[in-house]
């Protein structure tokens, strides 16, 4: 999920939820890694995969000068520069995405999220 290079799947969704969800699937091609968690106070929410091991990269997720989210990354054996560099890059990306979630969520209300987030189950019911 390269800067450069963004997978198109990560650019077909706004709800943030989603979002977390394509990046963990997409950072697995670039890095291994064990555990993968993503927490956010702003929209209440919290997603884990894995069991969390002692070495790890966390960041700090801001956006529009406010902390928005953590997202920390573990496995059992140190991460190398490289993958570091690539860990990087892929939340740049993320974040530029996640800003454009955030916006049109704002901008829709509570209403209209929850229109989205119901039309999304239905489609996924009529599969």
């Amino acid at each position: 999920m390269a800067q450069a290079n963004h997978p198109a799947a990560i650019q077909t969704t706004l709800p943030i939820a989603d979002l977390i969800k394509i990046f963990v699937l997409e950072m697995r091609e670039l890095v291994q890694y064990d555990s993968f968690e993503f927490t956010s106070e702003e929209n209440d929410s919290q997603i884990i995969y894995g069991t969390a091991h002692q070495h790890k990269c966390k960041y700090r997720i801001n956006i529009g000068g406010k902390l928005f989210g953590r997202i920390a990354l573990s496995r059992l054996t140190p991460f190398a520069a490289t993958e570091v560099d690539l860990i990087e890059n892929a939340l740049g990306a993320l974040i530029i995405h996640l800003n454009n979630a955030a916006e049109y969520q704002t901008s829709l209300g509570e209403a209209g999220i929850n229109q989205l987030m119901l039309d999304k189950a239905l489609a996924n019911s009529t599969r």
